[in-house]
């Protein structure tokens, strides 16, 4: 799980580093709520009308409670699992996108 901390953002192909302060929470959290995950998959133009809680057990999501920025779920079948959902709102995209995919994230670890 990442916690609290820093993270240093390499962008190499602007030559530029900068140094972003993680928030106290937990970046990634299990069992998102349900309304927020039905309105994220819905937003996304994914299905969520079979969504039940007892699905969220193997959920994690970032962002608020009330307004997650990125959730992914699985559905568990015996030891094997099956990727149910996994979307990201735009916003979250569009902040992923400011530097090339080929730049670095390193995260302090609590």
């Amino acid at each position: 799980m990442l916690s609290a901390g820093t993270a240093t953002e390499g962008c190499e192909a602007r030559g530029e580093s900068r140094v972003i302060d993680l928030p106290e929470t937990p970046l990634i959290r299990e069992r998102p709520p349900h309304a927020g995950v039905v309105a994220l998959l819905e937003a996304a133009g994914l299905p969520a009308s079979d969504l039940t809680e007892s699905h969220l057990e193997h959920f994690f999501f970032a962002g608020s409670d009330g307004a997650p920025n990125a959730i992914v779920g699985l559905e568990l079948f015996g030891q094997d699992a099956l990727l149910r959902s996994l979307v990201v709102n735009s916003t979250a995209r569009t902040f992923a996108s400011l530097c090339p995919a080929s730049s670095a994230f390193m995260f302090k670890r609590m």
